[in-house]
């Protein structure tokens, strides 16, 4: 009982972004900069990737798909929640993105979205085997689904004792937000 009502809580929490092209251009932006070409929108691979999402979502798992594809799959809980990670991942947005932000309370929603498929790539950046996916030579098609928990909070990296302000040795100012996400190349 206590699994159903997690699931379903899961479920009614995450807003899914069907095709999710904003993620889509981001692969394509890491590409670029990565030396590689552009892939081209597949709506064909989008099904498979919305289905293994929402499977994931589901069974609250990492589970790939058995379709012929080259596939990442993604849940975190957070973005940039450790300072070496922060520090790692603006370097990272501004390479590949040409972004710059500011962890503070004053982001919306929308920004939070965006900024959350960015921290995705880079977590797929992170990773040897999902990197490698990213940027093979041989593909030309992609598809890109992800959802966002609709409920996140902001975790301040500082703490006031008395007059003094002290930052945490190890924990940065960051958001909590559940994601998943899927990305397909074929």
């Amino acid at each position: 009982m206590k699994k159903i009502i997690t699931i379903l809580l899961i479920l009614f929490t995450l807003t899914t972004f069907g095709q999710d092209k904003e993620l889509f251009d981001f692969i394509n932006q890491y590409r670029v900069v990565n030396n590689r070409k552009s892939l081209k929108w597949s709506n064909k691979l989008v099904k498979i990737s919305i289905r293994q999402n929402n499977k994931n979502i589901k069974t609250n798992s990492l589970s790939h798909s058995t379709y012929n594809s080259y596939e990442n799959c993604l849940r975190g809980y957070g973005v940039a929640n450790t300072l070496v990670k922060e520090k790692e991942f603006h370097n990272f947005t501004k390479k590949y993105f040409k972004y710059t932000y500011i962890v503070g309370d004053n982001l919306n929603k929308g920004q939070l979205n965006t900024l959350t498929k960015m921290y995705m790539i880079y977590i797929w950046h992170t990773s040897p085997g999902h990197r490698k996916n990213m940027l093979r030579n041989n593909v030309k098609f992609c598809s890109a689904e992800s959802s966002i928990g609709d409920d996140y909070k902001f975790v301040n990296g500082v703490f006031k004792f008395g007059d003094k302000t002290y930052k945490y040795k190890t924990v940065s100012s960051h958001y909590e937000i559940l994601y998943y996400a899927t990305m397909n190349i074929k």
